[in-house]
């Protein structure tokens, strides 16, 4: 896989959105930015937001490094491979349709599986949410397993 994904290599490519800068310079108390002096007024990508985080991420060993530190993974834990799953949306009914977006699929150096999501928003229920995406992504892989040609060479 090489170090830096072309689909991503151009910031350019990301129109500037003048409400989403006033809307995160409104800041967290009366008067108080959430965005600090040196960035104001200028053109940034905020990571809150797919693009701007895919933009980041798409060099895989700066993406390992940063997930190693802020997970805080010891050696002989870190990740060891990632995967990618920006555009594999995976549609469910429970009871009606819901498509759920896995960001980045992380496999650690003693087998280790992690699912990393990026939310900018807060959710009531986190733990029911945590549920359901680890019930989607053991469908998605029951799925993949029953396509596979070693499952289909049984029937």
């Amino acid at each position: 896989m090489p170090a830096q994904n072309p689909q991503f290599s151009q910031i350019s490519q990301f129109p500037q959105n003048p409400s989403l800068d006033r809307a995160h310079d409104k800041g967290t108390e009366a008067g108080e930015s959430r965005i600090p002096p040196i960035l104001r007024g200028k053109t940034y990508l905020d990571p809150l937001y797919d693009p701007a985080f895919r933009a980041f991420f798409s060099d895989e060993a700066a993406l390992k490094d940063f997930l190693d530190a802020l997970l805080r993974l010891p050696p002989g834990r870190r990740i060891e491979r990632l995967s990618f799953t920006f555009a594999d949306p995976v549609e469910f009914r429970i009871p009606g349709p819901k498509t759920v977006v896995f960001d980045i699929h992380a496999f650690t150096e003693d087998g280790r599986f992690l699912d990393i999501e990026m939310q900018r928003a807060k959710h009531s229920f986190l733990v029911d949410r945590m549920l359901l995406y680890s019930a989607f992504l053991a469908i998605k892989g029951k799925q993949a397993m029953e396509s596979s040609p070693e499952s289909l060479s049984l029937e």
